[in-house]
């Protein structure tokens, strides 16, 4: 850990740092997935991390940041006990969190409890604030998601007919698909079918192609996605399909050999094109720099998360006095307002909620391709 430190602390100085070092550490921690299916993208999430802090690793006062990381903590308990160990032994100050929206929701309280600012990264429950004073979302929230997409199928590819298939142990799956289902049906579109995935045969896919349905809306993960496709490709049917966000993250992550399946696939996700946005600052130049020499993998949104997290902490350790204190750490993040990111500006609210743009976009060949972006 000293020869990491010792070597931060050298790159910093290289960039031409101005700041003088204090002596002084100040530790964040990250913690995953809980011991769910998320591994992928945590691991997304903390590259992203790692880079911008090698890139950019003192507070304005001197101090220098540390991460320390966990990423398969194991039972849903793990996730506060993980939390808990790194504040006794660590005397950390902040938590970035990994994990799912499932694994956030049944671990909250005891998090909560903790009194340690944590902002959840990945999960985008619109539950995952409600009733806890120290946790905050970065991502948008799955209502604005939903809502999104749902009015983009309806006003802008002027499809009438849809049809809803979602996981129904999945809080965040489950969620999408009835928002979706209830604004698409709002603004006058008919749902055809609105079904759980694990009852997802061929005879109701034909029934669907028969009936004149003219897109899926699919919040599935990876392997549920290429089971659809796979039922699609036996009777022949090639319909509209809108996926969720961080499908093609964990794609590239764990079946970069399938990304071409994926092309044509309608998304939300929290960026377009890597391309549009990398070139646009050179805070961003930076860290891609640092990234590509650290990493081998293709950024994804969860690595722009990662990065983004990590300006959210620092920023709000620089507005306070002492950078370990937990309730003035905790108050300017969920004070956080118009804070420009790699991608797109986003406020965080005092209840925990953040505002940001939704972009939907299409993939192709492990790109996605900007087609609208909802503000």
């Amino acid at each position: 850990m000293l020869i990491l430190l010792l070597s931060i602390y050298l790159a910093a100085c290289d960039a031409g740092n101005d700041i003088t070092p204090s002596g002084k550490i100040v530790t964040i921690a990250y913690v995953g997935s809980g011991g769910d299916a998320h591994i992928g993208r945590d691991q997304d999430v903390l590259e992203g991390l790692l880079a911008a802090n090698a890139a950019d690793p003192m507070l304005d006062n001197g101090d220098l940041l540390e991460i320390v990381h966990s990423l398969q903590v194991g039972t849903k308990e793990g996730i506060t006990k993980t939390i808990s160990g790194y504040i006794e032994r660590e005397h950390i100050a902040a938590v970035l969190l990994g994990a799912s929206s499932k694994a956030v929701l049944r671990t909250k309280q005891g998090i909560d409890a903790l009194s340690i600012p944590t902002l959840a990264v990945i999960a985008s429950h619109p539950d995952i604030t409600n009733e806890v004073a120290y946790i905050s979302q970065l991502t948008f929230d799955d209502e604005q998601q939903a809502q999104s997409a749902a009015l983009f199928v309806r006003d802008e590819l002027v499809f009438g007919q849809a049809a809803v298939m979602f996981d129904e142990t999945d809080p965040h799956s489950s969620y999408l698909g009835q928002v979706f289902r209830t604004t698409f049906e709002q603004a006058g579109g008919r749902i055809d079918e609105f079904s759980v995935i694990s009852r997802l045969d061929q005879s109701m896919l034909e029934r669907l192609k028969t009936g004149g349905t003219q897109i899926l809306y699919i919040p599935l993960g990876a392997k549920q996605v290429f089971h659809v496709l796979e039922q699609l490709d036996i009777i022949k049917w090639q319909p509209n399909i809108m996926a969720s966000d961080g499908l093609l993250a964990s794609v590239l992550q764990d079946n970069p050999q399938r990304l071409q399946e994926l092309n044509g696939m309608y998304v939300t996700d929290l960026y377009s094109d890597i391309d549009e946005f990398v070139s646009l600052a050179a805070y961003a130049k930076k860290i891609t720099g640092f990234y590509n020499r650290m990493f081998s993998d293709l950024p994804s949104s969860e690595t722009i998360l990662g990065v983004g997290g990590y300006q959210i902490i620092k920023l709000a350790m620089n507005l306070c006095p002492d950078p370990g204190n937990a309730a003035c750490v905790n108050r300017k993040i969920r004070s956080t307002e118009n804070q420009q990111g790699l991608i797109s500006r986003f406020s965080i609210g005092a209840n925990g909620k953040a505002s940001r743009p939704v972009y939907i976009n299409t993939i192709k060949d492990g790109r996605m391709k900007l087609v609208v972006r909802v503000n």
